[in-house]
């Protein structure tokens, strides 16, 4: 039986950085919720299983908003530094350090979205 909420997933609770070789791992820290297209108006949208929305923090937040190759604007939702990609990826940067990164994935289609986070 499903139900009409959104499922939350939590992906871990620390944020730590190990090196292995020639990459960085991050652990993630935020949540994976499945729901409709929006995060919006969840009653309205008539399914609530079609997309998953990726909400991230920490370390790895910072080290995806530093390394997309787009330039940064202020955000006037959050007062932060946003990047915002055409394949819907979206990075924060705050000027207390706090990195907050998100997307969605269409799971009919396996194709990026934006991840229904509105202002």
């Amino acid at each position: 039986m499903r139900s009409s909420t959104p499922f939350a997933v939590a992906l871990a609770l620390a944020a730590t950085t190990v090196t292995a070789g020639d990459y960085a791992e991050y652990r993630l820290e935020g949540v994976a919720l499945v729901a409709g297209p929006s995060l919006v108006d969840l009653d309205q949208q008539g399914t609530n299983d079609t997309h998953m929305h990726m909400i991230f923090r920490g370390e790895a937040a910072k080290a995806l908003y530093d390394g997309l190759r787009i330039p940064a604007q202020e955000d006037a939702c959050t007062g932060g530094q946003i990047k915002r990609a055409e394949t819907g990826i979206t990075c924060l940067s705050f000027e207390d350090g706090l990195h907050e990164c998100f997307f969605g994935l269409d799971m009919r289609d396996a194709t990026l979205t934006h991840a229904g986070v509105v202002c």
